[in-house]
């Protein structure tokens, strides 16, 4: 795999992004008709491409859903993306799997949290999900128009994927089951749900929490044998898994990291495409990542649905916010031994201090505790 993507590195990225290589091809007219060769069998026809999913559908994902749609609208439907869902089948790993069947032409396209992509060996990703930095959708907005993703997504090419765009998702929270979790003492020694990533795991651990590795169905059965203490999950996760009974309490002003999705494509299925379809791709991921910030900021009428659902949002005072920067700290020092990652969580604190005050969630007083 390694050796493939040096090779693919040298035929699509250089040190440019995605979209950048997407939108050179367009203008240099150097490929064939669009509709040549497609799946769909004959000249003409619309061409499908195969689009990863882990999720049970993309209600989830609003960014990937409007992607997909836009495919759809700027190629006047000679570009179509199917959708497979709960790619993967739930796994620990699922979000691994996305990115290695993608780079085995198993999927022609797909998305994966950048929280994944250090165990897969890719460091470069790390200071999106570093604790307790990237806490509103203004910031990632700030990020995604701040140049880091195009220096980021060339990191992909070992796995042997190209990054068509990084895009802005929910913002995780701390969910609770039987409390809520606020300072230090509430993470002290608690199973604490999240998915596979070396950089969450061990950001749980320097809070004191003990990470337990499972999405979906997993954690799910956690839940029900008492297995694990608390999770973390943005909003629209928790509404559509109906949370409300099972983890009703939501720490509203603690954002442990935001879920970055990268949009993946097969290296040689780009290779292989017309001129035309990899600019309604360019075009189509550029926009998604334009947007992303706002389709993901959904949280004023998510409370209100979750309020009725029964879930009580907590909020932490000043002094356990500073103890959970505190207990993080050891985690700045790790992540700061890789001289990328740290140039990048500078930039990205600078970029946070240039942004107003975020307004905190507004939360009823009735749904609080």
């Amino acid at each position: 795999m390694p050796e493939r993507g040096a090779r693919m590195s040298m035929r699509w990225w250089g040190r440019r992004s995605a979209a950048a290589v997407l939108a050179a091809a367009v203008m240099a007219g150097c490929t064939t008709a669009a509709g040549q060769g497609d799946k769909a069998g004959g000249p003409g026809a619309p061409r499908a491409l195969t689009l990863a999913n882990g999720y049970a559908n993309l209600d989830y994902e609003p960014a990937v859903a409007y992607f997909v749609d836009r495919v759809d609208e700027v190629s006047g439907g000679a570009l179509r993306i199917e959708v497979a869902h709960e790619w993967g089948d739930f796994a620990v790993d699922s979000e691994q799997r996305v990115v290695r069947d993608v780079a085995a032409g198993k999927a022609d396209l797909g998305w994966a949290g950048t929280r994944a992509f250090d165990s897969l060996g890719v460091r470069g990703f790390q200071a999106l999900t570093a604790p307790l930095l990237v806490d509103s959708h203004a910031l990632q907005g700030a990020v995604l128009d701040s140049g880091i993703p195009e220096r980021m997504l060339p990191d992909l090419e070992p796995l042997g994927v190209t990054g068509l765009a990084l895009l802005a998702d929910g913002l995780r929270r701390p969910v609770g089951v039987r409390k809520p979790l606020l300072g230090p003492a509430d993470w002290r020694g608690i199973a604490f749900g999240t998915a596979r990533s070396e950089g969450q795991s061990s950001a749980l651990r320097s809070l004191g929490a003990e990470p337990f590795e499972g999405l979906g169905p997993i954690r799910d059965r956690a839940l029900e044998q008492g297995r694990i203490d608390g999770f973390e999950m943005y909003l629209i996760g928790h509404r559509i898994n109906n949370y409300a009974l099972r983890a009703p309490y939501i720490t509203a002003n603690v954002h442990l990291w935001p879920q970055t999705a990268a949009l993946i494509a097969d290296t040689d299925l780009l290779d292989g495409l017309t001129r035309e379809q990899r600019g309604w791709l360019s075009e189509a991921a550029t926009d998604a990542a334009r947007r992303s910030p706002r389709l993901s900021d959904q949280e004023s009428e998510l409370v209100v649905q979750l309020c009725e659902a029964g879930v009580r949002f907590a909020m932490a005072s000043a002094a356990d916010l500073k103890g959970l920067r505190a207990a993080v700290r050891p985690e700045y020092a790790r992540l700061g031994q890789d001289g990328r990652t740290k140039s990048f969580i500078a930039e990205i604190e600078r970029l946070k201090a240039k942004l107003p005050r975020q307004p905190a969630l507004d939360v009823p007083a009735d749904c609080l505790v």
